[in-house]
């Protein structure tokens, strides 16, 4: 493996940009997806629960409110005229359909979006699409098109949320996206996070977002945040958010709502320090006791172990420590007595510190003059995580009513001096965009597209069917259930009926044993039969020194062989032998060590075991580290540690084919980088082979080994489904499913089957059992039929409806065959020296699946007949004659000269 990675930085220029074909890393997957060996594979939808998901972005159409558009997270772009009853998406032709925000002048049908691949734009709403520049540009967050003149859009570019980039701001172009300025920069660490317009069509403003966050440490504010004015549509922009606004070097994200063309309403994330204790309490609260770090002191155990739950979570929301604990962490460490309630913030490292948080600014002259609305703070709005929110919408009709959505929804009819909660605190919830018209609120959440006609009392979802994103699968073979983790928490399908189990996100083991998470080391065993949870015990003990490490993603480890063995990984792995009942350390601590932040890192993020040999383990962190113990966690190696680029290990697959393989895949620090990282060691880690090969761009979600074929392996990546049928030497790539990332495979060992689930798209299933036979025989033949017969359960039901209220069935089947390069078949069913039928195809490179009605042309009627004497086939009600019962011939005539035949069975 190389010790180093080197990461390009492309320069651009501040004045001009040209608008380009389609991208490179577009063009060199059409190729991909042009040749590869798997764009034919069918695979069908596993329907699954309606949970909803992310939406990245939603416009209404102001004069027809039953119209709109969605953009649900990797979800494609989805038009509904009909309120969201029914939904089309006019997107899903498209080399993505990762889309993170978009503009439509509705008026026009001119619609553009912007992807991960750079801007895409329709003129005719959305049939058909031309790409628009700005490749590579990372996160776009605002777009908007000139209601006056369509030929000029400006975009609003966040940047590389952890690195300084350039290409921030505000880009214009004004011939439609063949070239682009950049308008405006104020800084390689803030970029712009919103633009919006005002009435006369040719005022903007927007809000710059200093953010000098790392992988380790959130520090989403700066100085540099501010709000900028533009009065010629963005050619040209002056800072106004000075008089009266928030100042300082503590100014997180900005979000902004105009009312006419000069009021414009500011929700900023004050991250500057308060003291609780002297802050005003006389807002509507969600949490009714807020604890205070002096409020440990005097407790015992027992006393912090009755500590309600929520509130010790919000406690740790609003210090900043949310994403490195949990309330069950501290209660776990308390439990086993490593310290006490009154020296557990000494232990931890932490103190409190409280932030200002949300705050509301209005401007009524364009900017030049503001004042904050409100004399009394706006408690627990945003916690410490004001850099996820920025909503805030202003009623067109009044511009003293406003909504803020954060944890809380908070509405103003006072312009904002006071405000009143909505809807209650969730801090596994939130409101995170949203827009108010015609006396409807419209908000989304994790849960997707909300509704409200009650000023936020009720609420209706109206998400886009199956738009939803599992992020595992689980599968018990002896009760036969199906198992997908979510955000929304872990499902089960047992006889076609789905249920939620739980509400944690991680789900872990397969066929005799499910284990659920919820992050930061909480684990639960699952009882299928008796549909009951038993919590693992606390991976907390006296023995612990110094805090554990825990990730959101705490990778947990059924053994292969013994299922009453566990592996746990924080910064150290921990052993259990009777299911998470009792733990032990095996290791020291298996990172390069933790970092002064507050964001979870150094911690282990893979954990691989031999399923061939006892005790060979394999460990990976998110700071760049592999280690390798043969007995158990006795001794550990160091196999690999990245230099300062560190590179998190999010998979680690010991091979079933060979001991002493292993396939380890890394994602960059940068997770805006998509270079795919896979390598394979054929000597336990000793020394690694890098197989990219011919893989496009796209972040590696999961990897794995075929079961039954040494030589296969199948890569999910943020791109799409790959496979490999030579080491890694080559991929291939499924082209019948969307074009999103495929975040988890299964695969059946017994039946052959493939499930994978997607980014955006629900999940999908496949066979594989002509695939993974594939040998190089095979492949060297021009042309091969990969089944020596098929066989085909007879229907009385083809062609045939017992009812005139229902369609007759209409039965297909494929045929498989290999092709090495594009060729004409001539297909016949025959029965003896007749041809009951003929037809055409046309094959590509690759694994073909050529279709077949089971039907007899009228002239194979009549010759078989009249062979057969005393037969008579039936005409079925749908007017086709379909093969009987029996045994037939498939002829395969190749264009050129040869013919292979297979068995056709009806049975």
């Amino acid at each position: 493996m190389k010790k180093y990675f080197l990461i390009g930085l492309l320069s651009v220029s501040l004045c001009s940009l040209a608008q380009e074909s389609l991208p490179l890393v577009v063009q060199q997957k059409n190729e991909l997806d042009q040749n590869s060996w798997v764009k034919n594979v069918p695979f069908e939808r596993i329907y699954t629960p309606e949970i909803g998901n992310q939406i990245n972005h939603f416009d209404i159409r102001k004069d027809n409110p039953l119209e709109w558009m969605v953009a649900p997270a990797s979800g494609g772009l989805w038009l509904s005229k009909d309120a969201g009853i029914t939904y089309e998406n006019i997107f899903q032709n498209q080399p993505t359909q990762q889309i993170k925000t978009f503009a439509v002048h509705w008026g026009k049908g001119i619609i553009w979006v912007a992807t991960p691949y750079g801007l895409f734009t329709s003129k005719d709403k959305g049939n058909s699409w031309f790409f628009g520049g700005l490749p590579e540009f990372k996160t776009i967050e605002s777009v908007h098109i000139n209601s006056r003149n369509t030929d000029e859009v400006v975009v609003a570019v966040l940047g590389n949320p952890f690195d300084a980039d350039e290409k921030r701001g505000v880009f214009k172009t004004s011939d439609e996206g063949k070239t682009w300025q950049h308008s405006l920069f104020v800084g390689n660490r803030a970029g712009v996070s919103q633009i919006i317009d005002t009435p006369n069509g040719q005022t903007l403003f927007a809000s710059v977002w200093h953010d000098e966050s790392t992988t380790w440490k959130s520090i989403p504010y700066g100085s540099m945040s501010a709000v900028y004015k533009s009065e010629d549509f963005g050619t040209s922009w002056s800072k106004v958010s000075t008089d009266g606004f928030l100042s300082g070097n503590f100014i997180g994200k900005i979000g902004l709502a105009a009312h006419g063309d000069e009021k414009v309403y500011a929700v900023v994330d004050n991250r500057g320090s308060k003291t609780r204790s002297v802050a005003t309490r006389n807002l509507a609260k969600i949490t009714n006791i807020h604890l205070l770090e002096r409020d440990f002191e005097a407790m015992n155990k027992t006393d912090f172990l009755n500590l309600d739950d929520n509130k010790l979570n919000a406690f740790l929301h609003a210090i900043g420590q949310d994403k490195k604990y949990t309330a069950q962490n501290l209660k776990d460490m308390i439990s086993a007595e490593i310290t006490s309630p009154a020296r557990l913030m000494i232990f931890l490292g932490i103190r409190q510190q409280e932030v200002i948080g949300a705050e509301v600014y209005v401007t009524s002259d364009g900017g030049k003059t503001w004042q904050k609305t409100h004399s009394q703070p706006l408690e627990d709005v945003f916690y410490q995580n004001g850099n996820q929110f920025g909503a805030i919408t202003v009623d067109p009709n009044n511009d003293k009513h406003l909504f803020i959505g954060a944890y809380p929804l908070l509405e103003s009819v006072d312009g904002g001096k006071s405000w009143q909660s909505k809807h209650n605190v969730s801090l596994d919830n939130s409101f995170e965009k949203i827009y108010y018209r015609n006396n409807t609120l419209y908000a989304t959440s994790k849960k997707g597209l909300a509704i409200s006609y009650t000023q936020g009392k009720d609420w209706i979802f109206r998400n886009v069917p199956q738009s939803v994103s599992f992020t595992k699968i689980g599968y018990d073979k002896h009760q036969k259930s199906l198992f997908l983790a979510s955000e929304q928490g872990v499902f089960m399908s047992k006889n076609n009926i789905w249920t939620k189990i739980s509400s944690q996100r991680q789900l872990f083991g397969s066929e005799n044993d499910i284990y659920v998470g919820s992050g930061n080391g909480i684990f639960y065993r699952y009882n299928v039969e008796k549909n009951t949870f038993l919590r693992l015990k606390s991976l907390y003990t006296s023995e612990n020194k110094a805090p554990l490490r825990f990730g959101k993603q705490t990778p947990l480890l059924v053994s292969q062989h013994n299922s009453d063995v566990l592996y746990v990984g924080s910064n150290k792995m921990r052993f259990s032998s009777d299911r998470g009942q009792n733990w032990r350390t095996i290791s020291e601590d298996l990172t390069i060590g933790s970092k002064k932040g507050n964001d979870i890192y150094a911690t282990i993020s893979a954990i691989a075991e031999s399923p061939l040999s006892v005790g060979l383990l394999y460990v990976g962190s998110d700071d760049g580290t592999i280690h390798i113990t043969s007995n158990g966690g006795t001794t550990w190696q160091s196999m690999y540690a990245s230099n300062s680029n560190a590179f998190k290990v999010n998979n680690l697959v010991a091979s079933k084919h060979h001991q002493k393989r292993v396939f380890a895949t890394f994602s960059h620090p940068d997770k805006t980088n998509p270079e795919p990282l896979i390598f394979m060691s054929e000597d336990q880690g000793v020394t690694w082979t890098e197989l990219r090969s011919n893989l496009p761009d796209g972040r590696i979600n999961i990897v794995k080994e075929d079961p039954k074929n040494e030589q296969i392996i199948y890569l999910g990546t943020d791109s799409g489904l790959y496979v490999s049928f030579n080491l890694g030497e080559s991929w291939h790539s499924f082209g019948s499913l969307p074009a999103t990332g495929i975040l988890d495979i299964f695969i059946n060992d017994g039946t052959s089957d493939i499930l994978v689930s997607t980014a955006g798209y629900g999940v999908f299933k496949s066979s594989l059992e002509v695939i993974q036979p594939l040998r190089v025989a095979i492949v060297a033949q021009d042309f091969f039929p990969l089944r020596e017969k098929v066989r085909i359960e007879h229907s009385n039901r083809w062609g045939n409806t017992w009812s005139d209220w229902e369609s007759p069935e209409l039965p297909i089947t494929h045929f498989e065959v290999f092709a090495s390069k594009e060729m004409k078949l001539q297909i016949k069913i025959m029965k003896g020296k007749v041809t009951l039928q003929s037809f055409t195809y046309k094959t590509s490179k690759g694994f073909n699946y050529i279709p077949y009605d089971m039907t007899i042309s009228s002239v194979g009627k009549v010759m078989f007949e009249r062979v057969a004497k005393r037969i008579s086939l039936e005409t079925a009600s749908d007017g086709r004659v379909y093969l009987p019962k029996g045994e037939y011939t498939i002829v395969f005539s190749v264009e050129g000269g040869f013919d292979e035949e297979r068995i056709l069975e009806i049975y």
